[in-house]
């Protein structure tokens, strides 16, 4: 029987960049291996990690607790409870308040410092801790376990943020967090000096993201390619080799008969297509040389693409452009 080496090449939110293009993209190599492959649906995951556990069959995994993998991602292994806070300009609509913007607030260190600071002063009595591990990357400790949003400031922008809030009546004090800390922010000095040197402000914080650290079992991919910390996060917790993603597809590694992951995160990515398209040539000639036995390729949330060497030589399905399948 031929050994079984397959490379999962993710990318969740590929479509959706395309589709915000004002000019079509030419992705040629991409085009071609959708084209011959043959297409299954996927349970559309509320987030990357909920979609890497869903292909890496994690059934009881909680996604949740992507704070505490962050961490993880960072080699700083959370002990408590752990959540994100992430700085946030939030602003009245007609009848709701919404987050407007979620970065480009050019916090630096020294300033990042101090208002976790004030912010530790007042919330001591709390159980409450604020750090950062970059001055726009800011978590929330908790002597006990708490209930917070489920989605990422990003992900919300422009809706009604009462519909995102935690809505168990044990979060009651929860959402007085909330509150207070937009208040200190309205009279943080270091703050409104932000605001005096024309940096963009900051009203509120959002936390989003909590939980520990849960047990996992091992997670199916030898190999982990990533930039997504979250995703480094979970490789480790799974017992998988992780590294950052490679400039070219290292072929000495995929000697073993396993699965591999290549997981994409454009938010940190410069020149997202030249990448993805250069690795998608790579695996085209990783199949022909049968260095991997099958592809697996997952554009977005909801559908993934299979293709082996026999679907290569399917002479008679031609490439089809890239925006057919958008």
């Amino acid at each position: 029987m031929q050994p079984k080496k397959r490379l999962t090449l993710l990318v969740p939110e590929l479509f959706n960049a395309l589709k915000r293009e004002y000019q079509p993209h030419d992705l040629p190599n991409l085009a071609l291996i959708l084209s011959k492959a043959n297409a299954e649906k996927l349970t559309i995951s509320i987030n990357e990690l909920a979609l890497v556990a869903e292909l890496a069959n994690l059934s009881n995994f909680n996604s949740h607790s992507r704070a505490a993998l962050h961490l993880l991602g960072l080699d700083e292994k959370p002990i408590s409870w752990v959540c994100y806070a992430s700085p946030v300009l939030i602003q009245p609509n007609r009848d709701h308040l919404s987050i407007v913007q979620e970065k480009g607030f050019e916090l630096d260190v020294n300033e990042a410092t101090d208002l976790c600071a004030e912010f530790n002063d007042y919330f001591k009595d709390d159980g409450l801790q604020f750090s950062f591990t970059e001055p726009n990357t800011w978590f929330c400790f908790s002597e006990e376990v708490r209930s917070t949003a489920f989605h990422s400031p990003s992900s919300i922008i422009g809706k009604n943020i009462i519909d995102y809030l935690p809505t168990e009546i044990s979060d009651v004090q929860w959402r007085k967090v909330f509150n207070e800390t937009q208040m200190l922010l309205h009279h943080s000095a270091t703050n409104q000096q932000r605001i005096v040197n024309g940096k963009a402000e900051i009203n509120s914080l959002w936390f989003w993201g909590g939980g520990t650290l849960a047990d996992t079992s091992r997670l199916k991919y030898n190999q982990v390619f990533t930039n997504n910390i979250e995703i480094k996060g979970l490789a480790k917790l799974g017992q998988s080799r992780v590294m950052n993603l490679p400039e070219n597809i290292p072929k000495e590694l995929l000697e073993e008969n396993d699965d591999y992951l290549i997981a994409i995160d454009p938010q940190y990515t410069t020149d997202l297509y030249s990448l993805i398209d250069k690795y998608v040539q790579e695996c085209i000639e990783l199949l022909k040389d049968k260095s991997i036995t099958t592809l697996q390729i997952v554009p977005e949330y909801g559908q993934k693409f299979i293709l082996t060497n026999k679907d290569l030589k399917k002479f008679w399905k031609r490439a089809q452009s890239i925006s057919s399948f958008i």
